[in-house]
Parts: structure tokens; sequence; C-alpha cells
């Protein structure tokens, strides 16, 4: 037997795989679960009655029931069904493929479709999904419940690309709160019937949880989708005009990042240090303004200074000696982000950003322009334009944030966790829309007003101004 994660065995409770199944109709054909586990999807194809044939697989065995026909072997090395697939049901593994042993991970690696393809860096769900792909007849439907991340990690860029338009209808069906007890982000529902068929709606639709999930799905209703978001999006992108990357990572944060006092008290000259933003807040707090220095330095007791001295300046005496401190147990040296600079107290910023931005936030994103002087920590993300701007230019780049098409691709596109705290990867930043604004017309006041629309939650409103400003 083949050994598998633990973490692999998510059960699907039995009320969504019968309303999966019912979602996806008296079909017919041949249904198969490439990785069946104790067969809830299974007991509900066979309850329903809507198939001909139907067929499991899983590295473990299991007591399926007696029509089903049961492989006990590794779906993504070999696949020997008498019959090719109509129906392909699933919950596949939620696993890290690094996590893997060497026979289920060398198998997961090698599953390709067409040009899509596994990486290290990818979950083991992805390889089901693209093997199933493969195996589809032309025509068939499928349904997979996957963890939120198809939506935004980069490993899933390239199949959320392009498996929409692979069939006649695509569904993507979010919940917003956990569908398992031991998962504890949000979970998607993947629904796509006519593979292979000409492409005629790609739909999104969002749930409050489990229950409506399920209620939706009893309902047969196809209404309240909006048309599937990717980052194919028409006209201009934030990426087409900037880069954005996480701030610098110190690898230990309490040794790297000081404050105004631990500077004077360790006797450390400004020289050897960066000026940083390091909190949220502190951009929430700048929403849409400049930061300078003499803004950062003006929050006492924030710790808004990088130590990032060169080789040159480790002479100096209060410099050596906090190294000597932090190589005597002051700093986490055998941390992997430390250990691994080439001098391990140098580290790397990105240089000269011209906005800070909150990858993590509640409602929407904080962004706020910078001096040349002042860079950011890894826990915001820095952006810097490809070309040089103007202030007024800035600000119409800022603002575009807010405009009411690039409000609605942070919603679809964010990761969102039970706490209610919605997160946006570098990429995804660089794949939202951006709208030209006329920054002839942007003032302080309209700065002012937005800053005030944003901070009182009067979301729609806000974007209807920015909307209003397009050149």
């Amino acid at each position: 037997m083949i050994a598998v994660p633990r973490s692999c065995v998510v059960e699907t409770p039995v009320a969504l795989a019968r309303a999966i199944v019912e979602r996806l109709g008296p079909i017919g054909g041949h249904w198969l679960d490439p990785c069946a586990g104790s067969g809830v999807f299974l007991d509900a194809v066979h309850s329903f009655g809507v198939a001909d044939a139907v067929s499991s697989v899983d590295v473990t065995h299991y007591s399926w029931p007696s029509s089903v026909k049961g492989y006990i072997q590794d779906f993504l090395a070999t696949c020997p069904l008498s019959l090719t697939p109509d129906v392909i049901i699933a919950n596949p593994p939620y696993v890290p493929v690094s996590r893997l042993n060497p026979s289920l991970r060398k198998s997961a690696l090698n599953c390709t479709f067409r040009d899509l393809n596994v990486s290290g860096k990818s979950s083991y769900w992805l390889p089901f999904v693209l093997k199933s792909l493969r195996l589809l007849n032309k025509g068939g439907s499928v349904a997979f419940i996957l963890p939120a991340a198809y939506e935004y990690a980069d490993y899933a860029k390239a199949l959320r690309e392009t498996m929409p338009s692979l069939f006649q209808c695509f569904e993507l069906h979010r919940s917003k709160t956990p569908l398992f007890s031991s998962v504890s982000d949000g979970c998607i529902v993947l629904l796509a019937f006519g593979f292979l068929e000409s492409n005629i709606s790609q739909l999104r639709f969002e749930h409050s949880g489990i229950e409506s999930l399920i209620s939706f799905f009893n309902s047969s209703c196809s209404e309240g989708g909006k048309h599937l978001s990717n980052s194919c999006y028409q006209g201009q992108k934030i990426g087409d005009h900037a880069h954005v990357s996480i701030g610098a990572v110190s690898g230990d944060a309490r040794y790297f990042v000081l404050s105004e006092d631990q500077l004077r008290q360790s006797n450390i000259p400004t020289t050897a240090c960066l000026p940083v933003l390091s909190k949220s807040s502190q951009v929430k707090a700048n929403l849409l303004q400049q930061v300078s220095i003499k803004n950062v330095q003006c929050s006492p007791g924030v710790r808004h200074w990088l130590f990032t001295p060169n080789e040159e300046m480790s002479a100096n005496p209060g410099i050596r000696e906090y190294l000597e401190y932090g190589l005597s147990g002051g700093c986490k040296v055998q941390n992997f982000k430390v250990k691994n600079r080439p001098i391990w107290y140098s580290i790397y910023a990105p240089e000269e950003p011209d906005f800070a931005f909150t990858g993590m936030f509640t409602a929407l994103p904080s962004i706020c322009g910078l001096e040349s002087s002042v860079s950011v920590t890894n826990t915001l993300y820095a952006i810097t334009c490809k070309t040089k701007k103007t202030l007024p230019e800035k600000r119409a780049f800022a603002l575009s944030f807010f405009s009411s098409e690039t409000v609605q691709a942070i919603a679809e596109t964010a990761r969102r966790y039970p706490d209610g705290l919605l997160k946006l990867e570098p990429r995804q930043v660089m794949d939202l829309p951006l709208l030209q604004l006329d920054s002839s017309r942007i003032d302080d006041k309209i700065l002012t007003k937005v800053t005030e629309l944003v901070a009182s939650g009067q979301i729609q409103a806000c974007s209807k101004l920015v909307d209003s400003l397009a050149s």
C-alpha cells in the first residue's frame, strides 16, 4: 500500500456530494471518481441512479458499492479503465506535492495536459484535474471540490486561464466559509459541462457557506452568476505600468527592524539603515498621500528603520557591537532567510518603490506614495512604476485601485480567510485592471473625498467618483 499524507484525507459532506451529483443531472454514461476515498460520491451516484457504469480509484482499499468497478492504485501513475469517463467527480487531495512520498511525487510531477504541467510548488489537487481532463470524453462533464487557491495561486494560473474555455458551460461556485472542519480556508466547487464544445458561458457564483451552496444546487437555479473574470482583462492592467513585489525580507524583524530609540541606545547611525514602512496601519493612515522620511519619523515608538549596513560600515563601533550582539544570540542567524544571504546582515530591499500597498486587508487594500528614500518590509508590497511618473500621474495611478472594475476584480480574485481578511498575491495585483484617469482633474479635494468614502465604507460611492475621472 502506498503511504499518503494524513492531510490528504478530507471527507466530502454527504449532503454536498448528493447536491453536486443532482446538479450534474441524469447524464448516464460512465462516471469516475479518481480519488474515491470512502465513496461518498459513489454512494450519491448509486442512490440517484444517474450512471450506466461507475468506476473508482484510490491508493487505499475501501468498501465501495458492489456496482462500482474499483481500482486500488495511484490514479496519476496508471489508469487501466475499461471505459473512458463521461463524467468525472472528485474532491482531490489538498497537500503540497513537495510533501508526497517519492513515488506519488514522481507521478504527480509527470502529469500534463496539453501545455499545462505540475511544478514542485503545486498542490496535489492540480495533477488530478489535469489527468482527469486527459481522460474525459468529448462532451463530458466534471465536478471538482477545490481549495480557494484555485483562484489566486501562481501554480494554478495556467489552468485558471485555460479550463473555463474548454467547456460549453463552466460554473465556479465560491464558498466564503470552509466546507470542511479540517480546512480553514474557503473552498470552491467547479462544475463544467460539454467538454471540447464551443463555450457559451463562464459564470462565477458566491455563497455564504455550505448550506446556501447546497440549497442553490438543489434548486436547479442558474441565475445570479457573474461573468467569470480572469487575468485577461480588456485594456490596461496594473502590471503594464508597474512591478509589484514583497518588501524587504529580514528573516528576523525583531533584530533588523528598529525604532528611533533603539538606534540611539545601540549607537547605530541612520546611514546604516533604510527608512521603511512595516505595518498596514501606516499605509492606511497615509492613504493616497506621499510618505517621506519625516512622516515616518513622526511616529514615536514605531520601528521604521531597517538595519542593513554594508561591509565597510561594520568597522563603526556601534554597528560592530550590534552585529556581535546578533551573532551571540540577538539575531536568529540560522533562519533560512538570514543564513542564505551572502552577507547575513545585508538585506535586499526594493529600490526606490513608488508606492506601498497592503496585500492583506478587510474590504479594500490601502495604497500610499513613497518618496525616493523610503521602502517597505515584507508585511507590505512595493509597487515600482516602469517609467518615471509626475506627482499628478502617481495620484491617478493610486486612485485607479478604487475604480469599479478594479474593486470588482479584487473582490473576485482575493483569497478569503475565515476571519474575514482578504489577500492578494503580487501577481494578482499586477493582473488587476487599470482605469486610465485624467490626472489634471485630481486635486487634494478629490483625494480627501475618496479617503473619507473609503474610511466610511462607502465603496460604491467611492468607485463612482473615481470612474467619473476617467480620461
